[in-house]
């Protein structure tokens, strides 16, 4: 039964997992660190009443491969709270790895929900603040409904499907990223001499679903990793989480057989730089919603060569962490909401093109 209503919970979670054991050992971790399970349920029984239920979050913990991907991608479209993704199928309790599996966890609900938490309770007077308060939902944007398309104005050989993109842009989100993500490809129209290169903190195994609900409405064409595959203008691609990529020298995608370097996976970081390493000065970069500092370091070889490093603004990100790491080193060129970026980056290559017409030829 649900503790609605109970003092002293910590947030109102939705959890989702395919798996009766999973459901029954997520529910009784949450319940004892004080979070309140509003729901339990398999992927294959979510229905559309379940996205207006009042979460703080959704923990989604999918270990199989049974075909979730349309209800998982409906409630990741429709989710305007934070969606976290679980560890994958819990070890035997009598395991040694068991309280490892239930720490990590623990600390994707307390160290990427509860500080935005935080952050919302520290700005309301203190006559409204409470010793254990309930888990606020974040300051987010609606993405419900499909963004405006930016028009882009005529411009000289806009058939570009099969040819190599004149500028390419990292993409790098955590926390509230896919919205984001999604608003800010929304917005953007699918002719542009331009790759897209995305990298999400996210578990393996919604990779596909992340492809699926980001370019839901896009004019752009979203993609995971073929290896060999050249970048195209108009395509976004999807960064594979297990496994690092590079660009070789004629700018195809190659796996390295290793696993990226650092506590992230994808680790925007090193994205940067192999995008960096592949293209040179036609890099860009963008950091939207997210925890941790994942980018800052990259951010610093961008700036040294003047590249275009913009930012997600805090107002509009379900956690501000990892933009504002770029900010407080002065490396942010420009911050705004995805819409913005979006009209930014087109405004910004218009004007490269008035400025060199063979930009497009």
């Amino acid at each position: 039964m649900p503790n609605e209503g109970k003092s002293g919970w910590r947030g109102k979670i939705g959890v989702v997992a395919d798996s009766s054991l999973q459901r029954h050992l997520l529910q009784v971790l949450m319940q004892t660190h004080h979070y309140d399970v509003l729901i339990n349920t398999s992927p294959d029984r979510l229905e559309p009443s379940h996205h207006e239920l009042k979460v703080d979050a959704w923990f989604i913990d999918v270990t199989g491969e049974d075909g979730w991907a349309e209800p998982l991608d409906d409630l990741l479209d429709a989710s305007e709270v934070p969606v976290l993704f679980g560890e994958g199928e819990a070890p035997a309790r009598t395991s040694e790895l068991y309280p490892r599996w239930e720490r990590r966890i623990l600390a994707k609900l307390e160290q990427e929900v509860i500080p935005t938490l935080q952050e919302q309770v520290e700005d309301k007077p203190v006559a409204e603040q409470s010793a254990i308060p309930t888990l606020s939902t974040p300051i987010k944007l609606d993405f419900k409904a499909r963004e405006k398309v930016i028009e882009l104005p005529d411009l000289p050989n806009k058939e570009l499907a099969s040819k190599a993109p004149q500028r390419v842009w990292v993409l790098g989100a955590s926390l509230g990223g896919p919205s984001a993500v999604k608003a800010f490809l929304d917005c953007l129209p699918g002719d542009l001499p331009i790759a897209f290169v995305y990298a999400q903190h996210i578990d393996a195994s919604f990779e596909e679903v992340l492809v699926n609900s980001v370019g839901r409405h896009s004019c752009l064409k979203v993609k995971n990793v073929v290896e060999g595959d050249p970048l195209r203008s108009g395509e976004v691609l999807v960064v594979p989480i297990e496994q690092e990529i590079v660009f070789d020298f004629d700018q195809t995608v190659q796996f390295t057989g290793e696993t990226w370097p650092g506590p992230y996976n994808p680790s925007i970081d090193q994205v940067m730089l192999n995008v960096l390493a592949g293209f040179q000065d036609k890099c860009g970069a963008i950091i939207f919603s997210g925890m941790g500092q994942d980018g800052a370091d990259a951010a610093e070889f961008y700036a040294e060569r003047k590249l275009p490093l913009w930012t997600q603004c805090k107002e509009s990100c379900a956690s501000s962490t990892m933009p504002d790491a770029i900010e407080a080193k002065g490396l942010s060129a420009f911050s705004g909401t995805p819409q913005l970026l979006a009209q930014q980056l087109v405004e910004t290559l218009v004007a490269d093109i008035k400025k060199n017409p063979g930009l497009t030829a």
